[in-house]
């Protein structure tokens, strides 16, 4: 458990919207990997966040997880793409929350920062643009795959709502797909 600090405040309960947390500490999202090959829950995603619920931490908030396969940007990530992710997702959130923590999760598409041995064969992006530490050009997005991929978040975040999750967070940083689209760079 968190011990006392000089900071009063940091402790106390504090509310998002109409989600209250026990307190102000907050767990970003950070990529552990610990997904099954096919994107599902596994006993260490659920301990390591367990484990960081129990430790006293106010809202954690889950790694980048893929809403569709073709977003999928390392080995070992969790996804919400499909209907058989719940069981595990649930499980989860269940975990965190007898820990008396709130939990959100991160949605996420790699777009051309994705892996093609794990996207599909291909990457896709806004345009036909290689990232530089990349160095594979992708494949350019149509309309209707762009809006195919606004839906997918949106079931994602259905999933989610399903699952139990208090709360959703569109990865829109670090060159992934939401990035893209914003920036001259890459779109």
């Amino acid at each position: 458990m968190v011990e006392a600090t000089p900071y009063p405040r940091l402790m106390s309960p504090a509310r998002i919207g109409r989600m209250e947390l026990r307190n102000r500490l907050v767990m970003a999202p950070m990529v552990v990997q610990l997904g099954s090959e096919n994107g599902a829950v596994t006993k260490q995603s659920i301990e390591y966040y367990s484990r960081r619920a129990a430790g006293g931490v106010g809202l954690i908030i889950v790694e980048a997880t893929y809403v569709a396969v073709s977003g999928r940007g390392f080995p070992g990530q969790l996804g919400l793409d499909r209907e058989g992710a719940l069981i595990g997702q649930f499980e989860l959130v269940e975990a965190v929350h007898r820990q008396g923590a709130r939990i959100a999760v991160q949605l996420h598409h790699a777009g051309s920062r994705g892996a093609p041995e794990l996207a599909g064969g291909v990457i896709l992006a806004p345009s036909p643009l290689a990232q530089e530490d990349i160095g594979i050009v992708p494949r350019e997005l149509t309309i209707r795959e762009i809006e195919g991929l606004a839906d997918s978040y949106a079931r994602a975040a259905k999933r989610a709502h399903r699952a139990g999750y208090d709360a959703v967070e569109i990865h829109g940083a670090h060159g992934y797909l939401v990035h893209q689209f914003l920036s001259p760079a890459t779109n």
